[in-house]
Order: structure tokens, then sequence, then C-alpha cells
């Protein structure tokens, strides 16, 4: 008996065709991502396991990082979603409020040594700074999203979804608890070191819609091309697994092209103490003395 194309053995030749129809794309499109981060001076993690703190399944993340300089360090993670042209990212947006107007900033310290220096002591080894307002990368009445959705074409019909984009974005929230528990036992001097943490879902150019509305609902502008868009999503993490530790609060989550994650971690993410970024002077006169 004769067998089918589908029984027979898969050859060389078919996973070329395979990998050169596309399907190489995702992984071609995660290393590039890969590069251009460990370019710009982070020491990057790629394709590595985690213990979900939530499912406490073990999970996969695509790109971590952190850079330091100068008792600062910034801990990424970054998760990559080749979206098609024909299934572009829409990310719908309303103006800022108040309560979303802010960031956070840990505070880790070797408290013994504080405590023999200065003579008083810290309930913690951390302390979480939340810097709101103006002195925060997150203004308000600037555009947030809060809605984000993979929209296509079939049979003629548009359909959206949000389910795949999901777990991208709540794979890099996850990620970055553990990441988090590493910054509060990092080794730590008298003065100690301020910590940050920000999470990316990164899609290629030109896939990154981004439609802003009143706070009534009414579309005031777009939807137009992006290449980053800020979302709210307000997630409190313990830096560790006691009840009593300090709460790091994740505000927004960033949504960012390649183009957009260059311009991202140049000018938003350093360590150079220029304004308006993450770590500006008002951060630093927040340091705990």
């Amino acid at each position: 008996m004769r067998k089918s194309p589908q029984d027979s053995a898969i050859t060389e030749d078919d996973l070329r065709s395979y990998l050169s129809a596309g399907a190489g794309d995702d992984f071609t499109f995660e290393l590039s991502t890969l590069s251009l981060v460990d370019e710009l001076g982070f020491n990057c993690e790629h394709s590595g396991f985690y213990e979900d703190p939530v499912t406490g399944k073990v999970r996969q993340f695509d790109i971590r990082a952190v850079r330091e300089a100068r008792g600062l360090k910034m801990y990424l993670t970054i998760e990559c979603k080749n979206v098609r042209a024909q299934s572009p990212i829409l990310v719908s947006s309303v103006p800022r409020m108040d309560h979303e107007s802010f960031h956070c900033v840990a505070h880790v310290i070797d408290q013994v040594a504080r405590f023999q220096s200065a003579g008083a002591a810290y309930l913690d080894r951390a302390q979480v700074l939340r810097i709101t307002s103006a002195a925060s990368i997150y203004q308000t009445s600037r555009s947030v999203g809060k809605s984000i959705v993979q929209v296509e074409r079939r049979n003629g019909e548009f359909r959206a979804s949000d389910g795949d984009v999901f777990e991208k974005w709540s794979q890099a929230l996850a990620s970055g608890a553990d990441l988090l528990h590493r910054a509060y036992k990092a080794p730590a001097d008298a003065k100690g070191f301020l910590c940050g943490f920000m999470p990316i879902v990164v899609v290629p150019n030109e896939r990154l819609w981004v439609a802003k509305y009143d706070d009534r609902g009414h579309l005031i502008a777009g939807p137009e091309r992006v290449d980053r868009c800020s979302f709210f999503v307000g997630r409190k993490y313990p830096l560790t697994e006691s009840r009593e530790a300090p709460v790091y609060e994740v505000s927004h989550l960033e949504i960012v092209t390649q183009i957009g994650l260059y311009d991202l971690l140049t000018k938003v993410v350093d360590t150079n103490f220029r304004s308006n970024n993450f770590f500006s002077k008002h951060v630093l006169e927040h340091r705990i003395q």
C-alpha cells in the first residue's frame, strides 16, 4: 500500500520549506530584539524558565535584562509577539487619571551596616518609593491603554481577540515577580542601591495602532500607528515570600515596536539622571537617608 504525503517522513528539504514559509520568523524576531537590547548595554538572559508565582507552574520567558550603573539597577522582562500585517495590535486608550500617574522604585540596603553606621535600624532590607504626578514618567491626562486586541479579517468580517496578547503581557508581569525577588536579595552596602522594574511587550514595526477616546467613550483621535504605548496594569508584588514584605507596585506595561523599544531604553529607561526618565533627579531626592 502506497503511503500518502501526510504519512511520509519529514525530510531536511521539508523543514527548510517550512522555515522559508515564515515559520522561523517568530524566533528570528525574538533574536533581533535580544540583539538590540544587548547592544544597548543590558545584560540579557534568553529563553529561560521560572516558576509562576500565581499558578506555581514552570513557564518560559523570552528575554530578561538588567543594567547597572552608579548605584542604580534597571530590570526588564521582554516578551516578543511577532504579529503579522494581517493581524496588528490595536490599543484603545483614555486620558490617564491621577491615581494612575505613578511608578515605583525600590531602595535596597544592608540594614545591618546601616544600623552600625547611622545608629538607626530599618524595618526591612528594602523600602519602596512611589514616584507620583509630574515626577513620574506616567503623567496625568496623558494617553494610557486600557484595552488590547489583535484585529484580523476572516471571510470578509473583522474579528478581534485578546487571548494571545494577554498571554504575552501576563508572562512579562509574572516573570518580573521573580526578578523583584532577585533584586531584593542582591548584595548591598550601607548606602544601598535603587532599582526599578518594567515589563515590555515588543511587536514588529508598523504593527502597533492606538485609538484615543475621551473619558466618556467618544473616539477623539486615530486609529494611528505608533511605536510606543503604555498600558495601565496596577499589579502588586511583594519583594519576598514573607507576608510582611514591602510591596512593589507595577503601574504600567510598555507595548512597543522595535523602534519604540530603542527609544524607550535610550531615553526613559537609562541611568544618566536625565529629566523625565525612570531614575530622574526627583527620584534621587527621595533616596532614603
